[in-house]
This record gives structure tokens, C-alpha cells and sequence, in this order.
């Protein structure tokens, strides 16, 4: 299959998205501070439990890279048009134990979570998932406000 015009073997090289308004790309060392940055608030942190600290985002980006040679697992950073680092991230997570089904969750900088970024960042990583990655099928887990 391609995407776009190219081969598409994303355990090889994972692929670049984007629609003018935020890219979607492998994240690299260079995202850790800006990841720990965005994503260490209170906010954030209160839904979601991150690294807490740029070494173990670092620690985090290398095991992406492993996961994904291996074919199971592809972390997107999400940035911003006019931007170079990630403000956070989509990952999907094929089932170890049935290929048809896989898992799909996000994180996102407090700043950027209602300026639709999200939503255009999931449509393509959802269509991507569907078209290259082989699941049937992806869950994902809505964290909710306890009160």
C-alpha cells in the first residue's frame, strides 16, 4: 500500500501527516523538553500520568522507536503549523495477542486542547491505523472527572 505517492512500511520509516495546520511525525529526542514542558501542568497531569521528567520523556521516545521496529506500536508527535517540536502525542498499540484489535490514546498541551488540533490529528491517525496497520478495530479509554 502507499500513502500518498510512497511505499508505506512504518515500522521502517513511520510516515509524516499533516493538513497545514499541525504535522504528525515520529517524535525525537529533540521533543523531550517541549513534551515535559506541555505536558507536565497540573491539567494534563491530572488525567494522564507522563513522564516527569525530560530524561524519562527521552527514555520514552527510544522505547517508541523499539516498539515500533518491532511492528506493534507508532507514536506520533503532534506540532503545530509554524512550530518544530511536539506539543504532545497520539500512539496506537496493536493487540500482542489479536492482531484485528488495537488501542489508541492521546495527550495534548492544556494550551492546544480547543483549537480542533485534536480532532484533525485523530482523523488521520485513525485512517492511517485502518489503512496500513491492520486492525479491525481500536478502543480507546475516556478518562472521567471524579468528583
Amino acid at each position: 500500500p502507499t500513502w500518498g505517492q510512497r511505499p508505506v512500511d512504518w515500522t521502517v520509516e513511520p510516515p509524516i501527516l499533516g493538513d497545514g495546520t499541525l504535522t504528525l511525525r515520529e517524535l525525537t529526542l529533540a521533543d523531550a523538553p517541549s513534551l515535559c514542558a506541555e505536558l507536565m501542568t497540573a491539567e494534563v497531569t491530572r488525567f494522564t500520568s507522563p513522564p516527569t521528567s525530560v530524561a524519562g520523556f527521552e527514555a520514552f521516545i527510544r522505547w517508541a522507536h523499539i516498539r515500533r521496529a518491532h511492528g506493534r506500536y507508532l507514536c506520533f508527535g503532534i506540532v503545530p503549523a509554524g512550530q518544530s517540536l511536539a506539543v504532545g502525542l497520539l500512539q496506537l498499540l496493536i493487540d500482542e495477542t489479536d492482531a484485528d484489535a488495537g488501542e489508541w490514546g492521546f495527550i495534548l498541551g492544556q494550551a492546544y486542547g480547543d483549537t480542533g488540533r485534536f480532532v484533525a490529528a485523530a482523523r488521520r491517525v485513525v485512517d492511517f491505523a485502518f489503512a496500513y496497520m491492520g486492525p479491525l478495530r481500536l478502543y480507546a479509554l475516556v478518562p472521567h472527572r471524579i468528583h
